[in-house]
């Protein structure tokens, strides 16, 4: 009996940490994107309101009204996150480390190592090792992180011989990548 209340109160405890943490990111999402509790609602009503229709039309409107409930919370969801996502990345644009959190987000077969090579600017590089062979991306200075990325290059070819690496500079300039 001592064990059922114990998991009972940790699993209260693990849901009102996640919607703390759901308020958390709508604050963090609102800083940003001041339209982002009408725009979910409006995805969630269209949602709803469709599938209510179809289902008065073809006369089972509760089955397809639970059924709208249903895809109406999980379209608010996904909305929700996708908005939220692109909140947090626009936030972190131009921060140092940036480029490792957009690295960290890949997955897929890729494996990612943040700040291989560093100076004292803070121009940092990073390694990503995938089957296209190694990416280092580099972020700061562009007249700097060249150093880096040639010193870190030649590291690279001294212990991978045949494998490609391909290096790539953050940045809004010319000849750099968004």
């Amino acid at each position: 009996m001592a064990r059922k209340a114990k998991t009972e109160g940790a699993d209260s405890a693990e849901n009102a940490g996640r919607l703390k943490q759901i308020a958390l990111t709508y604050k963090m999402t609102r800083r940003t994107d001041s339209k982002i509790g009408l725009v979910v609602a409006g995805v969630g009503i269209v949602t709803f309101g469709v599938l209510l229709g179809i289902g008065f039309a073809i006369g089972h409107p509760v089955y397809l009204g639970i059924l709208g409930f249903v895809l109406a919370v999980l379209a608010m969801a996904i909305v929700f996150g996708r908005r939220a996502e692109r909140a947090a990345f626009g936030q972190m644009e131009g921060q140092p480390g940036a480029a490792a959190a957009v690295l960290d987000r890949i997955g897929r077969g890729w494996t990612t190592t943040p700040a291989v090579a560093m100076n004292r600017s803070q121009d940092v590089v990073h390694r990503a090792v995938g089957k296209a062979g190694i990416v280092l991306v580099a972020e700061g200075n562009p007249n700097r992180v060249k150093s880096l990325l040639a010193a870190e290059k030649k590291k690279m070819a001294r212990i991978v011989v045949d494998v490609p690496v391909h290096d790539i500079i953050v940045g809004n300039d010319e000849g750099q990548v968004p």
